[in-house]
C-alpha cells in the first residue's frame, strides 16, 4: 500500500458508496435522479465557501511571516484537503501542508508547526462547541450520547497529548534519540530529525504568541468554516423534507467521522456513512437518508477529492506528488 496508494483510495470510494447505496437500495438511485440540481449544486458551494473560510484562516496565520494572497491560500489549502482525504487518517497533511507553503518561502518547521496550531484551535474549538450543542440538541438517536462522550474522550486526549509534548519536549526528544539509536538509525538522521524538532517548537512557541485580537479573529473564521462546512448534511435532509434540528446533525457528523478515522480508511470512508445510517435511521425514511449520505459525502469528501486532486498537480506537478509520497514515507 505503501507503493501503491491509489489502490486503498480505490477502497474508500467503492466503500463510501457501497453503504449509503446497499442501505437505501434502488429507491435511493430513483429518488437521487429526482433531486432538484440546486440541492446538488448547494453542497459544492458550502465547501467552497468553507474553503475560503480556511484559506482566510491559513492568512492570518502567517501574518508577518509570509504575504498570502486569497487565491494562493485557497489554492494551498484545497490541495492539502485533497492529500488528508486521500490517506489514513490524515497522514500525510502535516507533509503536504508543509511542502505547499514551502513554495511560499516557509522552511518545513514553520509549515509544519502551523498545521500543528491549526489542528490545535480546531480542537479546542469543538471541546468548547460540544456542550452548547449538547445542551440545545432536542433530538438524542440511540447511541448518540455515548458516541458523543467517546468523540469528547478522543478531543480531550488529544488536546493533553499536545499539552504534555510541550512541557516534556526535552525528555521526549531524548527518548526519541534514544529508542532510534537502539532501532538502527544513523547518526546523521537522528540529528536531522533533531533540529526538526527544535525549529518545531521554536516556531511553536511564537505561534503561541499571537496577539489577542489576531486570535479571536483566527477563532471567529475557524467557527464559520465548521458551521458552514457541518451545515451541508442539515442543507440536504431539509431539502428531502427529512429536517432535523441542526445540533443533533452536527453531533451525528462528529461522531460518525470520529468513527471513520477507527476504520483506518482515507477519509473515514464507509465507517462515516454507517454510523449516520445507525443514527438516523430511526427518523428518516431509508431512500432519503441514503440519497442525503451520498449529496453529504460528495460535498465533503469526493469534492474534496475532484476538486483538490487538479489544484495539487497544477502547485507542485506529478514529480511532486511522488516526492511528497517519499517524504511521507521517511518522515521530517
Amino acid at each position: 500500500m505503501r507503493h501503491h496508494p491509489w489502490i486503498l483510495l480505490g477502497i474508500a470510494v467503492l466503500a463510501g458508496l457501497a453503504v449509503p447505496l446497499g442501505y437505501g437500495g434502488g429507491a435511493s438511485l430513483r429518488l437521487l435522479w429526482q433531486v432538484p440540481w440546486p440541492l446538488f449544486a448547494l453542497g459544492p458551494f458550502l465547501a467552497l465557501i468553507a474553503w475560503n473560510f480556511s484559506a482566510l484562516r491559513l492568512r492570518l496565520m502567517t501574518l508577518g511571516r509570509v504575504r498570502l494572497g486569497q487565491r494562493e491560500a485557497l489554492a494551498t489549502v484545497m490541495a492539502t484537503e485533497c492529500v488528508v482525504n486521500a490517506t489514513p487518517m490524515g497522514l500525510a497533511g502535516p507533509v503536504a501542508y508543509a511542502t505547499l507553503l514551502s513554495r511560499h518561502g516557509l522552511r518545513s518547521a514553520e509549515g509544519a508547526a502551523i498545521y500543528t496550531m491549526d489542528q490545535l484551535i480546531d480542537l479546542t474549538f469543538f471541546l468548547a462547541l460540544i456542550p452548547i450543542m449538547a445542551w440545545w440538541c432536542p433530538l438524542w438517536p440511540p447511541g448518540l450520547e455515548f458516541g458523543a462522550m467517546m468523540a469528547v474522550g478522543l478531543l480531550l486526549g488529544l488536546v493533553l497529548i499536545a499539552i504534555a509534548a510541550v512541557i516534556r519536549f526535552r525528555r521526549i526528544l531524548q527518548w526519541g534519540n534514544t529508542l532510534g539509536g537502539m532501532t538502527g538509525v544513523t547518526p546523521q538522521a537522528r540529528r536531522r530529525i533533531g533540529r526538526f524538532a527544535l525549529q518545531f517548537r521554536r516556531r511553536i512557541q511564537e505561534l503561541m504568541s499571537i496577539p489577542r485580537l489576531r486570535l479571536l479573529a483566527i477563532y471567529v473564521v475557524c467557527a464559520l468554516q465548521w458551521v458552514t462546512r457541518y451545515s451541508v448534511l442539515y442543507v440536504v435532509l431539509w431539502g428531502l423534507n427529512a429536517p432535523l434540528a441542526w445540533a443533533t446533525v452536527f453531533l451525528v457528523q462528529m461522531v460518525a467521522l470520529s468513527a471513520g478515522q477507527i476504520g483506518m480508511l482515507p477519509g473515514g470512508a464507509g465507517v462515516a456513512e454507517m454510523g449516520s445510517a445507525f443514527l438516523l435511521s430511526p427518523y428518516v425514511a431509508a431512500p432519503q437518508l441514503a440519497t442525503a449520505l451520498l449529496l453529504w459525502r460528495f460535498s465533503t469528501y469526493y469534492w474534496h477529492l475532484l476538486a483538490g486532486a487538479p489544484v495539487l498537480l497544477l502547485l507542485i506537478g506529478r514529480h511532486g506528488v511522488r516526492n511528497l509520497q517519499r517524504r511521507v514515507s521517511e518522515g521530517p
